[in-house]
């Protein structure tokens, strides 16, 4: 199991990494310096200013929508009803301006 989850790892990292590499240095979609100056500035607002509490807090709430998907896309019977199920945690986790990799900030 621990090889399994290994090799996934690190397939999940080298696609994702690849995607990035192609989309951001070979495609050169943020080139220009309007879109350094945008990214830097979304990025310091979002990843930054927030103090410790509250990034704590939106981990909750983000976790508990990630659970809340997986809990109702497996209640659901047919796949219409899985897909529903999905689609409204995963739209308030994308509402609410919730994501992933807060840890760093923290220091932990």
């Amino acid at each position: 199991m621990l090889v399994h989850w290994t090799l996934t790892f690190l397939g999940n990292l080298a696609g994702s990494l690849f995607v990035v590499a192609i989309i951001i240095h070979y495609g050169g979609v943020f080139d220009a310096a309007t879109y350094k100056n945008t990214i830097h500035t979304f990025v310091t607002a979002k990843q930054v200013t927030p103090d410790w509490h509250m990034v704590f807090l939106r981990a909750i709430g983000a976790n508990w929508l990630v659970c809340l998907a997986c809990f109702l896309g497996m209640s659901g019977r047919e796949f219409v009803s899985k897909i529903v199920g999905i689609w409204w945690p995963t739209f308030a986790f994308v509402s609410l301006g919730f994501d992933h990799g807060k840890i760093g900030i923290l220091g932990l």
